[in-house]
């Protein structure tokens, strides 16, 4: 009977043990996850703070138009933007819609849903088309 009081004692301790150790890890990874600045998974705002600046369209999927390969997009704090292709520029303005960015060029709407957007790297979606577009930071 003593043996067996000791085992179960012992045993209680190691079950202890191990939901302590799974409860810390569990917590280590939840932690790093959230506090990882590429997730794709962002805010609004987190979203609007990394779209400004300068991006360079280098990957434009197949079946869409290839003349928009190194097309420049400059964002503006204040929800303006300039836009460089080949010898043409435009201005417009831009908003976020959940994760739709919807542009206007002389009163055009134009929108691609954002996938994925960090510090370096911007994927779009045309909601139309079916087509993905990648930007880099310059």
């Amino acid at each position: 009977m003593l043996k067996t009081k000791l085992n179960l004692s012992s045993m209680r301790k190691k079950i202890i043990s191990i939901a302590i150790v799974a409860s810390c890890l569990l917590s280590t990874i939840t932690l790093y996850c959230c506090t990882n600045t590429d997730n794709a998974v962002q805010t609004e705002s987190l979203q609007k703070e990394k779209l400004i600046g300068k991006w360079t369209i280098y990957y434009v999927e197949e079946g869409y138009d290839q003349t928009m390969l190194g097309t420049q997009w400059w964002y503006n704090a204040d929800g303006s933007f300039t836009n460089v292709q080949g010898e043409e520029s435009a201005e417009g303005t831009y908003k976020w819609e959940g994760n739709k960015l919807v542009m206007m060029i002389d009163d055009m709407p134009w929108s691609a849903m954002v996938k994925k957007i960090t510090n370096t790297e911007m994927t779009w979606y045309g909601i139309i088309t079916g087509k993905t577009i990648k930007l880099k930071r310059q």
